[in-house]
């Protein structure tokens, strides 16, 4: 356990397993087109399950810590999900159909840009952001 992890913060623990962070992983690549890898995979499927106690007006942010840069041969392909157990059969062929983007060409498609922080923004920088939905700060 790293030296900087403080629990005294922490309000919760999660536990996931391997299988549905990769699961989470792989939909986070096909429905939101975020490559991330297995560690993003248990972050979000965590949060998933945290965010169902939430009240009314309370938010959920979820930072995804790694991309799926060393992870290419490993839970992308379904060959070696069916190996490790994860999957029973190949899911290449039952892509959900049902996702508006599928079909579409990426010239149609209206972009929108990522909202990010500068390294030399501070956490209020980030704070007024997830407040305001804007990336443009007033002094």
């Amino acid at each position: 356990i790293p030296r900087v992890l403080d629990r005294s913060v922490i309000d919760r623990w999660e536990k996931t397993m391997d299988q549905e962070a990769f699961l989470m992983s792989r939909r986070l690549i096909r429905e939101e087109g975020l490559l991330c890898g297995g560690s993003s995979g248990t972050a979000m499927a965590a949060a998933i399950k945290a965010a169902k106690s939430l009240k009314k007006g309370q938010k959920c942010v979820v930072m995804l810590p790694d991309s799926v840069r060393n992870y290419m041969t490993k839970f992308l392909s379904d060959g070696w999900m069916v190996e490790k157990g994860f999957i029973d059969e190949p899911l290449r062929d039952s892509i959900d159909q049902h996702i508006w983007w599928s079909n579409v060409p990426v010239s149609s498609l209206a972009p929108t840009y990522p909202i990010t922080v500068e390294p030399e923004g501070s956490c209020s920088d980030v704070i007024q952001i997830l407040l305001t939905g804007s990336a443009f700060l007033t002094a």
